[in-house]
C-alpha cells in the first residue's frame, strides 16, 4: 500500500469506516483515493451564568415595600394602551424586574451565613469610610463590627448547639450529621498547638500525634503499675502454661 491516512491515538475511535477507490482517475500514477469517515461528539459547552437573586427580605421594610409598589404601579400605566399580547407580556414581564432591581435590590453573597444584615450593613459603611479615607469613623465602625462579629458567631453556636441536641434526642442523624458540619464550616477538625513534657510548645502535626501516643502509652503503663496482677508479677514461680492461661484470663 502506498497511500495512508494518519490519525492521532486520541481520535483513533472516531473512525468509522476507511476504503479506497480505485476507480477514481488521479493521472499517470500509482497512488489511490483513500477516504476515511470520522465521527465527532462536540460536547455542548454549558453557562454557568445565572441571574442574581433579589434580597426579598428588603420587602419586609415597610418603606422599601412602598417604593416597589409605587414603582411597578408607575411602569404598569402603559400596559394598557398594548392590543399585543406578546409585547404587553415582555413589557410587564420586565417591569416586574427592573422594578424590584431599583427598589428592593440584589442578594449579596454571603460566604459564612452565620452574620446577621445588620453587621453587613457594619461592614459597608466600613468599607465606604476606608475609600473616603475617614480614619475616626473607621477605628469607631471597626471596633463594632468585631462586636457583632462575635456576638453573631456566639448565636450562631448557641442555635446549631440547640439543634444538635434536639436532632440527637429525636435519633435524626442526617440533621445531626448537617448541623455539625455547619458548625465547622465543613473543615475537618486540627489539632492545636500541645506542650510537651519538657515545657516546649509542639506545632508540627506528626510530632504532635507522636507526642499523644507516648502519653497514651505512659498512662497505660502507669495505669498497668498502679493496679499490677499478681498473676503476671509471679511470672518466676509460674511455668509457660500457668502464664498462658493468666494471660487468657485477662
Amino acid at each position: 500500500m502506498l497511500d495512508y491516512i494518519i490519525v492521532s491515538r486520541r481520535w483513533r475511535s472516531s473512525i468509522t469506516n476507511c476504503r479506497t477507490y480505485r476507480s477514481a482517475a488521479l493521472g499517470n500514477t500509482d497512488h489511490r483515493l483513500v477516504v476515511t469517515n470520522l465521527r465527532l461528539r462536540l460536547k455542548a459547552q454549558k453557562s454557568d451564568h445565572r441571574p442574581p437573586k433579589l434580597d426579598l427580605n428588603n420587602l419586609r421594610n415597610s418603606n422599601m415595600r412602598q417604593v416597589y409598589v409605587v414603582s411597578i404601579s408607575n411602569r404598569f400605566d402603559c400596559l394598557g394602551q398594548i392590543s399585543e399580547s406578546e409585547k404587553a407580556w415582555q413589557l410587564f414581564k420586565d417591569g416586574v424586574l427592573l422594578s424590584a432591581v431599583s427598589a428592593i435590590g440584589h442578594l449579596k453573597p454571603r460566604n459564612k451565613s452565620w452574620i446577621s444584615q445588620e453587621t453587613l450593613n457594619i461592614i459597608e459603611q466600613l468599607r465606604k469610610a476606608r475609600l473616603a479615607k475617614d480614619i475616626v469613623t473607621h477605628r469607631r465602625l471597626n471596633g463594632v463590627k468585631n462586636k457583632f462579629l462575635h456576638r453573631d458567631r456566639k448565636l450562631f453556636t448557641e442555635k446549631k448547639a440547640a439543634d444538635l441536641e434536639e436532632a440527637a434526642r429525636k435519633g435524626d442523624t442526617c440533621a445531626l450529621y448537617k448541623h455539625l458540619r455547619d458548625l465547622t464550616d465543613g473543615k475537618p477538625s486540627s489539632l492545636g498547638p500541645i506542650v510537651s513534657n519538657d515545657g516546649n510548645i509542639i506545632t508540627d502535626e506528626s510530632a504532635q500525634l507522636f507526642a499523644w501516643k507516648v502519653h497514651v502509652s505512659l498512662l497505660l503503663i502507669l495505669d498497668f503499675v498502679s493496679q499490677p496482677d499478681p498473676d503476671l508479677l509471679q511470672v518466676t514461680s509460674k511455668t509457660p502454661e500457668a502464664l498462658c492461661a493468666s494471660v487468657r484470663k485477662k
